[in-house]
């Protein structure tokens, strides 16, 4: 099953209702998180003789686990150096309680009050290097002595232990906050948050566990669970088993209205992704001279001469699915027809690469549609559609593809490392596959073939979406691994997706 992915504000709602409304100790709580960090320390710990960790504390609850973990890990009988972002006075509620529990066993605090006071010596001689300064309530810019003191784990190089979230790290967006601690574990506490897993916070996470440390449930409904981790499992039951009197007219039938004078290969790989997904038929609609350079060889796939926005809307006629855009250019008759076929044809629709440069806008157009709409724009297409900058979107990704699938009342597929699915009521999805051998020219056009295959086969918008997205991702994994990530071809994944959806058919 896809697992939910909370924001800091749902954690601390959760906090709130366990230790207010159910009566939890929040000193509980913090004693199974600081326990799950020890146990995660203890195995990367020697076995030959007494580990040596080193625990570095904030001043707030997050520092409070690193002192329950320091303890735990001393009664083990490791050698445990405890330093103190601050003074030891200045700790409140559970963590100076947990504070007053590691001096109660006769051991000291090292307070760090400039950088000299962390010791470099005791850095590079740990096994381990546990990171309990920020959790998911870091706010501001690291800068200064915190900064200093992040610097100082990773450049030590030794395995870091990071409770909840890497210090530093933005828990809702993934934004390094000036400095982060480099992870190799990250023991994150009640459920996934969405910093974990979107870059570039998730290259600092390392290895993520999710600790029960004794949390409510979520609630049923509302922001708790708006945003996903998607799940090979929970998309196998969507892909049906074929009957066995099957025809190809039972698959559906794609239209492509894609390529032009110099991209006539992007409407190939267009068409030939979408058989590979499964659609029965696919017909490419363009200029005869792109038709001349694209039906090249045995294709699987039909070609049509367009001559106007009518000539388009006829053949949509009666068909499962469109695809526009991949290859198509930006001319004034490509514009007219994108914005036509947005409007007015009634079949399910992919808008990808140009055809979504032709929306910029013009996003209202959308909103008249009498049939589901897809996009599935890189950052500069999301930021162009969005009347903002790449940067923006990719500084917060999650809020980016919400915002759009919301105002274009579309569902929407935002590209790029760990690519994230959004819904027109603000639910997401996001996709834990995928790889950099697949920032290449052309795998934007077999993903929006994929998808388009998936919807003419009976999926709704949402479902071949996922599904979409997941088997583009797995079948570039699955091609790394064949043929390396540096020089991998869109090409590629045609071959190796139609291996992964018999594998996720046989799971189902």
């Amino acid at each position: 099953m896809a697992r939910p992915v909370v924001s800091a504000a749902v954690i601390r709602e959760l906090d709130r209702r366990a230790i207010q409304d159910l009566g939890i100790p929040g000193l509980r709580l913090m004693e199974a998180a600081g326990s799950a960090c020890a146990e995660a320390a203890r195995e990367s710990l020697p076995c030959d003789r007494p580990g040596r960790v080193v625990v570095v504390c904030g001043k707030g609850n997050n520092g409070g686990d690193g002192f329950v973990a320091a303890r735990k890990l001393a009664e083990l009988g490791c050698r445990v150096e405890l330093f103190l972002l601050g003074e030891a006075g200045s700790l409140k509620g559970d963590a100076a309680l947990n504070r007053d529990r590691w001096l109660e066993g006769g051991r000291p605090i090292r307070e760090v009050r400039q950088i000299s006071d962390l010791s470099a010596s005791s850095l590079l001689q740990a096994d381990v290097v546990i990171d309990a300064i920020f959790g998911t309530g870091l706010n501001h810019t690291v800068a200064g002595l915190e900064a200093d003191v992040i610097r100082a784990v990773n450049s030590a190089g030794r395995p870091a232990i990071s409770a909840d979230l890497p210090s530093g790290v933005s828990a809702d967006t993934g934004a390094i906050l000036g400095e982060a601690v480099r992870a190799r574990v990250t023991v994150t506490f009640g459920h996934l948050k969405p910093g974990l897993l979107l870059y570039p916070g998730a290259a600092y996470a390392g290895a993520v566990r999710v600790c029960d440390i004794g949390l409510p449930p979520l609630p049923e409904a509302g922001e708790a669970r708006r945003i996903w981790l998607m799940d090979e499992a929970d998309l196998a039951a969507a892909i049906r088993p074929r009957p066995a009197e099957a025809h190809k007219g039972m698959f559906g039938h794609v239209i492509a209205l894609a390529g032009s004078e110099f991209m006539p290969g992007a409407a190939a790989l267009c068409c030939q992704a979408a058989m590979r997904a499964g659609a029965g038929l696919c017909t490419l609609i363009a200029s005869e001279e792109v038709l001349r350079r694209a039906l090249v060889g045995p294709v699987p796939f039909t070609g049509a001469p367009l001559s106007d926005f009518e000539t388009l809307r006829e053949q949509c006629r009666g068909k499962q699915a469109l695809v526009v855009g991949p290859g198509l250019g930006r001319g004034n008759d490509a514009a007219e027809r994108v914005r036509r076929a947005a409007r007015e044809i009634e079949i399910p629709a992919v808008f990808d690469a140009d055809g979504l440069n032709l929306l910029a806008g013009r996003l209202e157009l959308l909103h008249e549609a009498r049939a589901p709409r897809i996009l599935t724009p890189h950052p500069g297409e999301a930021a162009r559609l969005l009347s903002c900058s790449s940067q923006d979107i990719q500084a917060d990704r999650l809020a980016a593809a919400r915002t759009l699938a919301i105002r274009a009342q579309a569902v929407t597929v935002l590209k790029g490392a760990r690519t994230i699915v959004a819904d027109t009521g603000g639910e997401a999805f996001i996709c834990p596959a995928g790889n950099p051998g697949m920032a290449t020219g052309g795998t934007g056009d077999v993903l929006a073939g994929i998808i388009g295959g998936l919807l003419a086969q009976g999926h709704p918008a949402l479902e071949a979406a996922r599904l979409g997205v997941y088997v583009h991702a797995l079948a570039g994994d699955r091609a790394k691994l064949r043929w390396g990530e540096r020089g991998l071809l869109a090409g590629d994944l045609l071959e190796t997706m139609t291996e992964v959806l018999r594998d996720i058919e046989r799971r189902g």
